[in-house]
């Protein structure tokens, strides 16, 4: 299978990570930064600056693994600063459990560069949220619902909901991104893009072996000859030449997941479902 997720800049599967996940490492490293800038203690404060700049910035690194030797030796003289510093050790304790999240993070972003389809345990949620940001990029002032907020009432509402008990799922997270991310932008792009109107429904239903996972728009419908395209996994774009790319992506993942989406359309809602086993071979 010529998987196009392969070819995708790691600078960009970092990012994503660390939008969907280190945000908790980024956070401890700003409480660090506002406690020792409290104490005036000027080395380690810029030492935490250093190291929060090189964490938000695999983007620009034209050597990522120089980049994340660097974000390793910021780390460790935090470490050790704090390891020998003067402080009561309850706080020493504290500290150290917030760099040990951050290792974690660390860990798993050199497991991305030494694999690009890197698995792990995701909770789904947390994936369409990152997802989201990347939308709202794309659709500035287009979105709001349940999992943006409010906005203009004339845009496109995202409306979201789930069933069951939430559970894990063994999955590269930027695989599921680029899943939703396909399928959420031609329902936004089927409601008229940037200056749209209309209603997105996501829904997740957890059952005993899988996930259920809808994605609808009311939108304009897919005419029947496109959907039939869809269903045999024909490639086709009625974007122009260089365009199409989206529907190889998903039907890439879904193949990898052993699922197929399904594809219904009439003139009330298209509607693309699927499910995601929480385990796969």
């Amino acid at each position: 299978m010529n998987n196009l997720l392969l070819s995708v800049n790691i600078q960009e599967k970092i990012q994503w990570y660390i939008k969907a996940h280190g945000h908790s490492s980024i956070g401890s490293l700003n409480l660090l930064w506002a406690y020792f800038s409290y104490q005036q203690d000027k080395n380690l404060t810029g030492i935490i600056e250093k190291a929060i700049n090189e964490f938000e910035n695999f983007s620009e690194s034209d050597d990522i693994q120089q980049h994340l030797k660097n974000v390793k030796k910021d780390i460790l003289s935090i470490e050790e600063n704090i390891s020998t510093g003067q402080l009561e050790q309850e706080k020493k304790t504290e500290m150290q459990e917030m760099i040990n999240a951050v290792n974690e993070n660390i860990k798993r972003i050199a497991s991305i560069i030494e694999n690009p389809g890197y698995e792990e345990m995701f909770l789904l949620q947390n994936i369409l949220d990152s997802t989201i940001t990347e939308l709202l990029h794309r659709y500035p002032q287009t979105l709001y619902g349940d999992l943006i907020g409010k906005r203009n009432q004339e845009s496109i509402q995202v409306l979201f909901s789930q069933q069951g008990t939430p559970r894990e799922l063994f999955v590269c997270g930027y695989e599921m991104q680029l899943l939703f991310y396909n399928i959420l932008s031609n329902a936004i792009d089927a409601m008229g893009g940037i200056n749209g109107s209309g209603i997105i429904t996501i829904f997740f239903d957890y059952k005993k072996e899988h996930v259920h996972v809808e994605l609808s728009n009311n939108g304009k419908q897919i005419p029947e000859e496109l959907v039939k395209k869809i269903r045999t996994k024909e490639l086709f774009s009625t974007k122009g030449k260089n365009h199409g790319n989206g529907l190889k992506i998903i039907n890439d993942i879904s193949e990898k997941y052993h699922t197929d989406v399904i594809v219904t359309s009439d003139e009330n809602e298209t509607v693309f479902s699927f499910n995601l086993p929480y385990l796969h071979d």
